[in-house]
């Protein structure tokens, strides 16, 4: 048996004498190194066996218990009450819901949770009033499903009140801030497109990237507001 001077390189051999080399580094698996000791083959094999990255153990998926704040969460994000909703009001709902679920409260069962878990959470997000009002929202509704689906007894939510705040709105352009833009943004670029758009149709942020030359109609221009579309449209 050739003596080989490398790291992590063992041989084995087998019932008819012949000899195999491997590259075993724990605690990955032991890596056939082909060609014969020296050789430019059996060189490559080992810098490949050496350089290589481990592969990482890839955890193994839990899946959630059933009745668990995790488990409801993804029932009711297949149930008519969530897919029957706007894009826009699914992707809020959605985005508060997992938040919870990606906690150290997400394998709990739902059916535990109190009025005094979701103020804690409320209060959590203090600084941010709207976002707790927005969680809220998003819990008051699971739980309402759950209810009627008989996930649970009781919606905690409602005893739950919404954070009051004031807010100062949003600032109006001054004829002056709209005419720097202008000149800033001529026409026939992006932002004065999307600028004309807001401004003189004075549609919702979410409904101005939809509109084209196909919702002009008789001179005006006709389109279903993104809100409520599916539920109560507007036009």
């Amino acid at each position: 048996m050739v003596s080989i001077d490398l790291p992590f390189v063992i041989a084995d051999t087998d019932r008819h004498g012949n000899v195999r080399y491997y590259f075993r580094r724990r605690p990955e698996k032991k890596v056939r190194l082909r060609g014969k000791p020296g050789s430019a083959e059996f060189e490559a094999s080992y810098a490949k066996a050496r350089d290589r990255q481990p592969t990482p153990q890839t955890e193994r998926r839990v899946r959630p218990a059933n009745g668990s704040f995790i488990n409801v969460s993804q029932r009711y994000y297949a149930a008519h009450a969530y897919t029957k909703l706007d894009a826009s009001t699914q992707g809020w709902q959605k985005r508060a819901l997992d938040e919870i679920a990606a906690s150290d409260k997400g394998a709990a069962p739902l059916a535990m949770m109190q009025p005094r878990h979701i103020r804690r959470r409320r209060d959590a997000k203090a600084e941010t009033p709207a976002a707790a009002n927005t969680m809220l929202k998003a819990l008051r509704a699971m739980f309402q499903w759950a209810m009627e689906e008989e996930i649970v007894d009781a919606d905690p939510t409602r005893d739950v009140k919404r954070v009051q705040y004031v807010t100062k709105g949003h600032h109006t352009w001054t004829l002056d801030e709209v005419d720097k833009f202008e000149r800033r943004h001529p026409v026939g670029t992006k932002p004065r497109l999307a600028f004309a758009l807001l401004l003189f149709t004075a549609c919702r942020r979410e409904d101005a990237p939809r509109l084209g030359p196909q919702h002009i109609s008789g001179g005006r221009l006709r389109y279903v507001q993104a809100k409520n579309e599916h539920r109560k449209p507007i036009s």
